[in-house]
């Protein structure tokens, strides 16, 4: 009875770390073009994805609405878990130079759909950014 116990406690044990792994964004993730790598990761308490590297075109584009480098900048702000799989925030577009409220949605453990918006929500743009590592 106790050893029926245990390994149904370790089935559901594995099975919680396996979904909190799928839903989490942590690690560096690629855009849709390539052009950008990112690592999310812990930032204070919330969660920031930091550009870790950039095309060079990204980078000339990047120029056009920012000052600092493109690599370094920070373009997934103050991320606060809203429910599973799901972070809310702001988006830094670097050639633009503006932030825009967004999220991170997990899509499965190797895909997440960054979104940023304007107007409250009334327009979005989404992208689906790939897995590099965790």
């Amino acid at each position: 009875m106790i050893v029926r116990f245990l390994m149904a406690f370790a089935v559901l044990a594995l099975g919680t770390s396996a979904a909190s792994a799928a839903d989490s964004p942590y690690g560096t993730w690629r855009n849709p073009k390539n052009s950008l790598h990112v690592r999310v990761a812990p930032c204070r308490d919330r969660l920031c994805g930091t550009v870790v590297w950039a095309s060079e075109k990204a980078k000339r584009d990047a120029a056009e609405g920012m000052d600092e480098p493109l690599i370094g900048s920070m373009i997934f702000r103050d991320l606060t878990r809203d429910k599973q799989g799901v972070w809310r925030g702001r988006v830094f577009l670097p050639n633009k130079g503006r932030t825009f409220s967004g999220s991170l949605d997990m899509v499965d453990r190797n895909t997440m759909e960054a979104k940023g918006c304007v107007f409250g929500g009334l327009f979005c743009k989404a992208q689906l950014w790939t897995r590099l590592s965790d």
